[in-house]
């Protein structure tokens, strides 16, 4: 018998992840935008990651102002990592309608409940149906 999570997986709306942007096509994107010289930007941004595994290190969180507050924290097993809350202004952006290029898959069914996920997974699978009682 299927689960929920079967139904979640295969029509729950999800963003195609194009390729990953290297660091070289981020550096080139910013200097086609600021004028500033490829160099200067590749060393702000190693200096960066330089400041922020600095204070993590020290236990500090850092805010910055339009990328949001990082923030290190440590789980049972006593790795450390990082979390980062983005800014309303930013995640604003990111939902602006119609703002999004990329491919999602399962677009039609967006907004679309649980129970309607499981009722579409039970018609096309009829024979390992979603228990809903």
């Amino acid at each position: 018998m299927a689960q929920l999570t079967h139904a979640l997986k295969a029509y729950a709306p999800r963003l195609k992840i194009s390729s990953r942007a290297s660091m070289n096509q981020v550096v080139n994107f910013i200097a086609s935008r600021t004028g500033l010289n490829r160099g200067t930007i590749s060393m702000v941004l190693y200096e960066l990651q330089d400041t922020l595994l600095y204070f993590h290190l020290t236990g500090r969180s850092v805010k910055l102002d339009g990328l949001g507050c990082f923030t290190p924290f440590i789980d049972t097993k006593g790795n450390i990592d990082v979390t980062n809350r983005l800014p309303p202004e930013f995640k604003a952006a990111l939902n602006k309608p119609h703002a999004y290029e990329g491919e999602i898959i399962n677009r039609d069914m967006i907004g679309k409940s649980s129970q309607e996920l499981i009722a579409r997974w039970n018609n096309e699978h009829p024979d390992d149906k979603i228990n809903t009682g």
